[in-house]
């Protein structure tokens, strides 16, 4: 049986191979739970029934439950969706700029990746897992994690990453997951300030970005952006406390490898909006996007909550809102609550 090192050494020391993997992973992906001939295969991508089943071994090797049959061929089973490095690389525009350590249960992505980050660990660090038993939000609120159902990620970014302010770097987050959710799984999304992603009312995704200071420079250290997506209901129900704001992006069994392709169609994202040339589109986006846009809210800052409403958000990402007496603000932090 291959290791993972081994298999991530043979897929990507060629991008021939690396083609061929990604096009293996396609026809199966595109005709999930059917049996395709091994035979078929190769006359289709041009190569022998042996590139083909090393293709099969190493994919099943990464994790994909592929079933083979003398006879019969090969079939991506239904209804898993199982996450892996390989899965995420084949669907990266740049694979070399993120290094991913994928695991099972941890406590927190964002709490390991801060401790990576101040041993030395390089910007494009990515921690995965399968499931998140303190899984946290904004101002201190748990995330909900659950195991097989959601995405939790979070990603390290050095100054040298990135070249915009970094009070941004929340709504690009923001935009890049909402166009990940558009592009992989065809479904319309809206963003509520500043970076929450809602589907028909219901919070489906929450971005966590942290950041640690260089005492000796002043400057930024490292920043930490974690996202979490209920991409599948869970197996149990959401919390009492949440159930009724929470929502998923799909309904129905898992769709094989959905879960990798989107955390890379959200990096691959990324690294398109965060590029200085991008910020004007991006901004749009995240105008287009707001689910605020005319209604009535709750503005927390510090420990002053006030009611207002929402006019708009700015091109740099701040949310006008106009209070009960016509005074307007232009926010650029806090928290805002949609009254019910």
């Amino acid at each position: 049986m291959l290791t993972i090192l081994d298999l991530n050494h043979r897929i990507f020391a060629g991008g021939r191979y690396m083609d061929i993997l990604k096009s293996v992973l396609t026809a199966l992906e595109n005709h999930t739970g059917e049996w395709i001939s091994g035979g078929k295969l190769a006359d289709q991508f041009d190569v022998s029934r042996n590139t083909i089943w090393r293709a099969m071994n190493n994919l099943i090797a990464a994790g994909y439950p592929i079933e083979s049959v003398t006879g019969r061929g090969y079939r991506l089973s239904s209804g898993k969706d199982v996450l892996s490095e390989t899965g995420i690389k084949l669907n990266l525009k740049r694979p070399d700029a993120y290094e991913f350590d994928c695991r099972g249960t941890v406590d927190s992505t964002n709490r390991i990746l801060k401790e990576l980050a101040r041993d030395g660990a390089p910007s494009g660090t990515v921690i995965v897992a399968d499931s998140q038993l303190k899984g946290r939000g904004r101002f201190g609120r748990t995330f909900h994690s659950p195991p097989g159902t959601g995405i939790y990620f979070s990603f390290l970014l050095r100054p040298e990453a990135y070249h915009v302010p970094v009070n941004i770097l929340p709504a690009i987050a923001a935009v890049a997951t909402s166009e990940g959710i558009r592009e992989v799984f065809g479904i319309k999304n809206g963003i509520k300030w500043v970076n929450d992603i809602y589907i028909d009312d219901r919070k489906v995704a929450g971005i966590l970005t942290e950041a640690e200071i260089d005492l000796e420079t002043g400057s930024q250290a490292y920043v930490v952006v974690g996202i979490g997506i209920n991409v599948y209901a869970p197996l149990q129900s959401f919390p009492e406390e949440i159930k009724n704001i929470a929502g998923t992006v799909l309904d129905g069994e898992p769709r094989p490898n959905g879960r990798n392709r989107l955390i890379a169609a959200i990096l691959n994202k990324w690294d398109y909006y965060s590029a200085v040339e991008n910020i004007d589109e991006c901004s749009r986006l995240f105008r287009e996007r707001s689910i605020l846009k005319g209604r009535d809210v709750q503005v927390t800052i510090g420990r002053t909550t006030y009611p207002a409403s929402v006019i708009d958000c700015d091109d740099k990402f701040q949310l006008i809102v106009e209070q009960i007496d016509g005074t307007r603000q232009i926010l650029s932090c806090g928290e805002v609550t949609l009254s019910l």
